[in-house]
């Protein structure tokens, strides 16, 4: 069972000596709030941002700091203690000396990217999701193996989904490791998982490709290539993979572009539990998959098997997006202004409107409170909480926040059983 059942108590800590550089800019903080947070109120700047199932991380100055659950070590700090304020990742063992550039939540683990561009994990292992050549859970990073596939690789891109976790390295090649059952990580075959990474499948429509973007979601993966083009592998029920069927596929299958794709050239490409979501070049969007609570965006709760553009009238009318995320039933983006928008499920006020009303629709997340005059430039999704990052790198949450995923030690939530429909502040 997950941890957000069980009763979470954000515990305070003794803030430590600080160097005399930082005194002098948080020195008004220290005293108020936990060491976590004023390490992170004091740095600011957020180069990558990722919210997992019940947990997001962060990376600020080449240090990855984690907040919300760890019921399995997916913070990566050496415990199992949930925190509702961000806590440093474990930078001894396998990261000693390494500087973060990015970072990615799955279900109950993380994993990051180094300058040099290997890959880390910590959290749960159950199906070798941290692709060290182990089924062993860990609470703190462990090396990704690069005895095999990864030999020589250097990896610009990780995403870590629910049980799985792919990379892309600097030729545009893909690699997946972890659960498999449906063939989500794209090697052809059955095996149930696989503990260390694999190539995924180019003999078939990713023959002379080359990977500019993969995400990993629930059970299937998404990927785009440089022309703009999308593909996805592994389980198909909701029609997820947008190839017009609803066939599971252990290989990459091409999604339809004869229809709302078609002439489209995709830029990003997100995909969450059943779901999947692009961005065109010129700022539509266009989702896929199930439908029950209008996490397509198109009006209706309808699953589709192939593309839908999102409705583009309302809050949308005029705007260019940039970026779309995906997440359990939700789905949020970002436009070229800055201004954030979400349509879904908002059960837990994921859709960030001052609500908790589900919308098959886009509505604007709220600009009234901590995101006043902020100009967003990245956003992310767990499984019920949402997160974005400014052009200060300041970070906000909103959603549910029952084990600390929001990171602002619960001072946001509106008092309805651990949730804030509105965005708060991270670490401060």
């Amino acid at each position: 069972m997950s941890a957000w059942a069980r009763t979470f108590g954000p515990a305070f800590v003794r803030q430590r000596a600080m160097s005399a550089a930082l005194v002098s800019l948080a020195a008004a903080l220290v005293f108020f709030v936990p060491a976590p947070q004023a390490a992170l109120a004091a740095s600011r700047g957020v180069s990558s941002i990722s919210a997992g199932g019940e947990h997001a991380c962060a990376i600020i100055n080449g240090i990855g700091y984690c907040w919300g659950e760890d019921f399995n070590g997916e913070l990566g700090n050496g415990t199992s203690t949930n925190s509702g304020v961000p806590v440093a990742i474990d930078s001894g063992g396998a990261l000693a000396g390494k500087v973060l550039t990015q970072i990615s939540s799955g279900y109950e683990h993380t994993c990051a990217l180094d300058a040099a561009g290997a890959a880390y994990c910590w959290g749960l292992n159950s199906y070798g999701q941290l692709g060290d050549g182990t089924t062993t859970s860990t609470t703190v990073p462990v090396a990704v193996d690069t005895n095999g596939v990864l030999a020589g690789k250097t990896l610009t891109q990780i995403t870590s989904g629910v049980v799985a976790t792919c990379a892309l390295d600097s030729a545009g090649a893909a690699f997946c490791w972890g659960f498999n059952a449906y063939g989500q990580i794209g090697d052809g075959e059955k095996s149930p998982f696989s503990t260390v990474p694999v190539a995924v499948d180019t003999n078939g429509v990713l023959a002379g490709k080359t990977l500019t973007q993969i995400m990993s979601g629930y059970e299937e993966t998404c990927a785009l290539d440089s022309a703009g083009a999308a593909y996805c592998w592994g389980r198909d029920s909701y029609g997820q993979l947008g190839d017009g069927s609803n066939a599971n596929s252990s290989v990459p299958v091409a999604v339809n572009s004869t229809g709302a794709l078609a002439g489209r050239a995709l830029t990003q490409i997100a995909v969450s539990w059943y779901h999947a979501c692009a961005v065109d070049a010129v700022g539509t969007a266009f989702c896929w998959g199930r439908d029950s609570y209008g996490q397509l965006g198109d009006g209706s709760v309808t699953d589709s098997n192939v593309p839908e553009a999102v409705d583009a009238g309302g809050v949308l009318a005029g705007k260019a997006l940039t970026q779309v995320v995906a997440g359990a039933f939700d789905t949020c983006a970002l436009d070229s202004a800055g201004a954030a928008y979400c349509w879904g499920y908002d059960h837990y006020g994921e859709l960030g409107d001052a609500s908790t009303t589900s919308s098959s629709v886009p509505v604007a997340v709220d600009t009234g409170g901590a995101l006043a005059g902020k100009t967003l430039t990245q956003i992310t999704i767990g499984d019920y909480h949402t997160c974005a990052v400014d052009a200060a790198g300041a970070a906000y949450c909103w959603g549910r926040d029952t084990v600390g995923e929001l990171g602002d030690d619960g001072l946001g939530d509106d008092g309805f059983g651990g949730r804030s429909s509105v965005p708060v502040l991270v670490g401060l």
